[in-house]
């Protein structure tokens, strides 16, 4: 296990405060869950990606949720190419913006929360993305339980009440991700 003072070595103090807290939620929410899973997985995740801007034609990514899943088309899209979920978050593109977007496409059931979760608790293991200073997942699900409009404050406050004294200066920083 890494030190977190070496883990976060670019990382502003007060951003670093709020780390054992969501190392110690992010444990608690997804510890149990992923324990099982691992035990006992029922799909093994395979991380793959496509470069979609070239290969997914536009009206794909306006279905909700796909009805049919024939496994005979599942390659016939492109090639895809096998990689770690620490290389997604790698970005080499030579632009001036630092921010990534990932998406995770599927049939329901076939591991895409699983993984952003397995994810998440690697990195409150300090096992993997030592560059994210912090981390907050929310699930869509839990999100349209909300029926009141919320800040983004409040609505770190009601996922994660460990983080009771949090302020937006704390969080503007680029190594601060919300999924």
């Amino acid at each position: 296990m890494l030190n977190s003072a070496v883990f976060f070595s670019e990382t502003p103090v007060a951003v670093m405060d709020l780390q054992p807290s969501l190392f110690l939620a992010l444990k608690r929410k997804y510890g149990n869950y992923l324990e099982e899973f691992h035990n006992k997985p029922i799909l093994h995740l395979g991380v793959h990606y496509r470069d979609f801007k070239k290969e997914i034609p536009e009206e794909c990514f306006l279905q909700h949720e796909f009805r049919h899943f024939d496994i005979s088309d599942i390659f016939s899209h492109g090639v895809y190419s096998y990689s770690t979920v620490i290389d997604f978050f790698v970005c080499e593109c030579d632009h001036s913006s630092s921010k990534k977007t990932v998406f995770t496409i599927g049939v329901g059931g076939t591991g895409k929360s699983t993984l952003v979760q397995s994810c998440c608790f690697e990195w409150a293991e300090q096992r993997g993305c030592p560059y994210i200073c912090c981390m907050f997942p929310f699930a869509f699900w839990e999100l349209n339980l909300i029926k009141h409009k919320l800040s983004l404050l409040q609505l770190l406050q009601t996922f994660y009440p460990e983080l009771k004294k949090i302020d937006a200066s704390r969080l503007n920083h680029p190594k601060v991700w919300f999924i």
